[in-house]
Parts: structure tokens; C-alpha cells; sequence
């Protein structure tokens, strides 16, 4: 049995690539992504985009638009990849006539928010993050 609720852990943790932040969530996320992906605790200001160098998160005012353009493409791609196995379930549970577990509204929620990911490098305020297409509530809730 775990007791995760009794423990007082990081606030805020980031996904690091290569040395750049490449997602932050408030979600402890031990056990819900695959292992090889580098989660570590960060600070409530860290944001994807900052390096990563000798164990401190910084911002870069120097980093170039292309490399924040690609960081915020491999953000993007990773909730694409995150929400991929929902609509494959719902999908799946309709084609089988059993009781679907995402109800139609959260489907719709659910596929809108995918297209948004699709359409934001498009938009004239991509590549800043604050324009970033939120996720529905309920979506925390779910585990793989």
C-alpha cells in the first residue's frame, strides 16, 4: 500500500531534455510516464525553456527563438503522446459496446484539446508557452 498523501514532496517537478526544460507539472510523476523520461524537482518559477546545468534550473535570455520553438514542439508532441492511449481506450470500448470510461462530453473535451496542441504552432503566439492550450480539469485525474 502507498501512503503518497502523507508525504510532502516537491511542489513542482520538470521533464529535462538535453538539458532544457522541456515540460512542468505540479503532478508527482513517479510511476505515471516511462522511466527513462527525467523528471526532477524544480521550483514553482522554473518553465520550460531553462537550461539545466550543473543541477540548477536557469533561464537563458539567449536562447535562440529556433531552439524554444523546438522545445515547445517536443512539449507539445509529449501531451499528444500522453492523451493517445485515452482516445485509443474510448475508441476501443465503443467498437466493443462495453460502457465507455470517458463519458461523451470529456471525449470531446478531450479531442478538442488534442487539435488545439495540433493548431498552436500556427498561431501567432506560439512558441510562448503562457498561450499553451490548458488541459480539461478531469484529465490529472486519469492514470495509464
Amino acid at each position: 500500500m502507498r501512503f503518497h498523501h502523507l508525504l510532502k514532496g516537491p511542489d513542482m517537478w520538470a521533464h529535462v531534455v538535453n538539458g532544457l526544460v522541456a515540460d512542468v507539472t505540479n503532478v508527482d510523476p513517479s510511476d505515471r510516464y516511462h522511466p527513462d523520461l527525467v523528471w526532477l524537482p524544480c521550483s514553482e518559477d522554473t518553465k520550460p525553456g531553462w537550461l539545466f546545468e550543473q543541477g540548477k534550473f536557469q533561464f537563458d535570455s539567449q536562447l535562440h527563438h529556433a531552439d524554444l520553438i523546438a522545445m515547445q514542439r517536443i512539449w507539445r508532441d509529449a501531451r499528444l503522446q500522453a492523451t493517445e492511449w485515452l482516445v485509443m481506450r474510448h475508441r476501443d470500448e465503443l467498437a466493443m459496446t462495453i460502457s465507455a470510461t470517458l463519458t461523451a462530453q470529456q471525449y470531446s473535451e478531450l479531442l478538442n484539446y488534442r487539435q488545439h496542441l495540433r493548431d498552436w504552432p500556427t498561431s501567432a503566439s506560439f512558441p510562448d508557452q503562457s498561450s499553451a492550450p490548458a488541459p480539461p480539469e478531469w484529465l490529472a485525474l486519469q492514470t495509464s
